[in-house]
């Protein structure tokens, strides 16, 4: 099995931060299906092994910078980002925050967002949907249900009302 330089290099700096029992970054891993397809576009990236690797980093991020600086080492190498790309990175950033706000998933589900957390909620929902409208149900101790109206449910609206939720991240 090989290793990517890259992958080499993030699991080098993990080790050497573990030997200094300096904090390890995970690797953010809350699932965001919102029922519509992300994707790099074959005409932007025809090579399958480097789109893939496009998809492995993205997947990767730990941050806002991780993000940046692969949407500016895309564009150096492929040109300007289409849209599909510029939804992928976005998802990927909402995807960052929502692990950090220790979010395990968020699912559209007919008019509903579906939030699962990894621990049971407390006051912090309450603070976490003040900034949206829609009516909340909390039917188990780790799910809330968003309730939104059904034209809410396209890209840019949804990922509009994720960005008011999950807050800006700090710089």
């Amino acid at each position: 099995q090989t290793v990517g330089y890259q992958m080499y290099c993030e699991l080098l700096a993990e080790a050497v931060k573990r030997l200094k029992n300096e904090p390890v970054e995970a690797i953010p891993t809350a699932v965001i299906d919102l029922g519509f397809a992300t994707y790099i576009p074959k005409n932007y990236i025809p090579i399958n092994r480097q789109r893939m690797d496009a998809y492995r980093k993205i997947a990767v991020a730990k941050g806002n910078e991780d993000l940046k600086q692969i949407e500016g080492e895309l564009a150096d190498v492929y040109g300007p980002v289409p849209d599909e790309v510029k939804l992928l990175l976005e998802l990927a950033e909402l995807r960052i925050k929502a692990s950090k706000l220790d979010i395990k998933s968020i699912v559209a589900c007919g008019q509903d967002l579906v939030f699962s957390f990894a621990k049971e909620l407390d006051k912090k929902v309450e603070t976490l949907f003040s900034k949206v409208s829609g009516k909340i149900r909390i039917p188990e101790p780790k799910t809330a249900y968003l309730r939104l109206p059904a034209n809410y449910f396209e890209p840019r609206t949804l990922i509009t009302v994720l960005r008011k939720i999950l807050g800006k991240e700090k710089q």
